[in-house]
């Protein structure tokens, strides 16, 4: 809320602003997933594409609906944009050609999800008609129609996983290897109507978020149950908020959520922590995406329309789209105080010679996020990857690489005493007197 007469900070993470903003409330932001095309749809009835390049956006092309439009998908190799909405198909539109939009699926009611099945050449379309609908884009009728038990509003897909969530609290498991055919149908495990969906990488079963503020962690093999669980997110106080989107790292395996009360956050489901909360927009965040390596995350800041038209203000209702660049984790200075060290998403620690006014150089390499480091006439960078390195910054390659039991999340040195602490609750103690032997006694685990 504005205060003393202030306008609300729109972009309180300081994210890069997409530019020219839409025209209305965004849908569904989608990624290309060969480059940083980024394609945003809106209820002003646009389809609009922006190439993402070294912190600036420029806008390439835009297709329109009739009316609002709802969802989007790329094609697996870049090409082919598709979309669909309210005005009850979806459209297909080879972007990289220069070519004309065309309808290649209809529906008897709003279409709220899209996916393209490369394993399958076909596109995959959910309706509010009850239906999905598999299209071969080449042929006007769909090659099967799949009745659903009531309307479809969220759907995911990592093949051969395919879930649907319907207005009903069903959750309609599909195995694509046999479309015709449901594999399961569960009921959700939250209380309130399902908002949107998301497939674990390894297919082994989803993430479900509800407009009651809550995730559901959720297994396909009834021999998995012990491992389900649901949280509480995107909420304060008394107040409770949609979560609206879903979405894993396609490099990590952690995953974002983003709600109406205008955050986003990263989880870890493996040891059921939360990794980084941001600051609230003073708008929600209807979707958001990563691109195809991860280094980038797109949000959209908007009216998401949950509370009806009539609490719609056109003055302040404005409407933005952000990416959200590799965050720095952590820090350390050399201990002479000339040179600062730092690390990150983007999984590599630099040197910043401060004093001497020199450049920043990469010095250290992991495999996921650094999330720890520490200066002692080598540096150490523990990382989400589960192992410590060991680091002579005149070197190209580590001295010497200590693995984890699991993701690093915190680290204390005091000669010769270094404390590691591991994502499923151990404390890993080494005399970094004799570093390379690996775990010295004792390993404490965390009451």
């Amino acid at each position: 809320m504005a205060t003393l007469g202030l306008a609300p900070n729109m972009n309180p993470n300081k994210s890069f602003e997409v530019l020219p903003n839409p025209g209305d409330s965004v849908s569904s932001l989608s990624f290309s997933p060969k480059s940083n095309l980024l394609v945003a749809t809106s209820w002003d009835n646009q389809v609009r594409c922006w190439e993402i390049v070294g912190g600036s956006s420029q806008p390439k092309a835009s297709i329109s609906h009739d009316q609002p439009v709802l969802c989007s998908a790329w094609k697996d190799d870049g090409t082919t944009v598709f979309s669909g909405g309210c005005d009850k198909q979806v459209k297909m539109w080879p972007l990289l050609s220069g070519g004309q939009a065309q309808t290649v699926a209809m529906h008897d009611a709003p279409v709220k999800e899209i996916a393209w099945i490369p394993q399958m050449n076909l596109l995959v379309s959910g309706s509010w008609d009850k239906t999905l609908r598999y299209w071969d884009t080449r042929q006007s009728n769909p090659v099967h129609v799949q009745q659903l038990p009531e309307r479809c509003y969220a759907l995911t897909v990592n093949y051969p996983l395919m879930i649907v969530g319907t207005a009903d609290r069903n959750l309609v498991v599909f195995n694509l290897q046999n479309p015709q055919t449901e594999f399961k149908r569960i009921q959700s495990p939250l209380k309130y109507q399902t908002r949107c969906l998301a497939a674990f990488p390894d297919q082994q079963g989803f993430l479900v978020g509800s407009i009651e503020g809550r995730v559901g962690v959720h297994h396909i093999d009834d021999s998995q149950q012990s491992k389900n669980f649901t949280f509480k997110c995107h909420r304060e106080g008394n107040d409770i908020f949609s979560v609206n989107s879903l979405n894993f790292h396609p490099v990590h395996h952690t995953f974002a959520t983003a709600g109406s009360d205008g955050a986003f956050n990263f989880w870890d489901k493996d040891s059921k922590q939360r990794l980084k909360a941001f600051s609230r927009c003073p708008l929600p965040i209807p979707c958001s995406t990563f691109n195809s390596d991860g280094s980038i995350f797109a949000y959209a800041v908007c009216y998401d329309w949950s509370r009806g038209a009539e609490n719609h203000n056109p003055a302040t209702a404005k409407t933005s789209i952000y990416l959200h660049s590799p965050q720095v984790l952590c820090s350390a200075w050399k201990d002479d105080g000339t040179t600062v060290f730092s690390g990150g998403c983007d999984k590599q620690v630099k040197m910043w010679p401060l004093l001497s006014g020199g450049q920043a150089q990469i010095v250290a390499m992991h495999d996921a996020p650094v999330k720890e480091i520490a200066w002692m006439n080598l540096l150490v960078s523990g990382s989400w990857d589960k192992t410590l390195r060991y680091w002579d910054t005149r070197q190209s390659n580590p001295v010497h690489v200590q693995q984890l039991p699991v993701c690093c999340y915190a680290l204390t040195v005091n000669y010769p005493l270094m404390i590691v602490g591991t994502a499923d609750r151990n404390l890993v103690v080494f005399n970094l007197q004799n570093p390379q032997v690996g775990l010295c006694e004792p390993t404490i685990h965390v009451p």
